[in-house]
């Protein structure tokens, strides 16, 4: 290769890099968003175990919404990737 060539394909894998670090950080989030949402709703069960019922009630309907909005964020952030991908 020639020295115009090497310095493209360094471009790119600087842009490749970049933009693959941008994702996982970006999909990062949602995850840890989740993994909390499961927390708290494993943590309702088990009071809803010990007795309290009214935990699960007051909490997991809105607990489940905020999953359901970090499992959309992400399907939307791939569903961007994939567009990029098929330009």
């Amino acid at each position: 290769m020639n020295q115009p060539e090497d310095r493209q394909l360094e471009i790119f894998r600087d842009e490749m890099r970049q933009l693959v670090y941008v994702f996982s950080h970006d999909m990062r989030n949602p995850l840890v968003n989740m993994q909390a949402l499961l927390n708290e709703m494993r943590d309702s069960l088990q009071a809803v175990r010990d007795g309290e019922s009214k935990l699960l009630e007051q909490g997991m309907p809105e607990t489940l919404d905020m999953f359901e909005q970090s499992v959309t964020q992400m399907n939307e952030m791939i569903r961007g990737a994939n567009d990029i991908y098929h330009c």
